[in-house]
């Protein structure tokens, strides 16, 4: 994944949580046993490690 380019699209539109999150979970080796969909959620409501600050 080209995830510096991304993450400077984030942040150039704004978006700057999602690009903290993108790259917080790009560090995190059990968030890559989730789904996109799972990893996309957890951005959105802060929970990027499995079992921890679950809703």
């Amino acid at each position: 994944m080209l995830q510096q380019p991304t993450l400077n699209a984030l942040r150039q539109l704004n978006l700057h949580a999602m690009a903290d999150a993108l790259d917080e979970q790009s560090r995190l080796p059990q968030i890559q046993d989730l789904s996109f969909e799972e990893r996309l959620g957890r951005s959105w409501t802060g929970n990027s490690v499995p079992g921890i600050n679950a809703v």
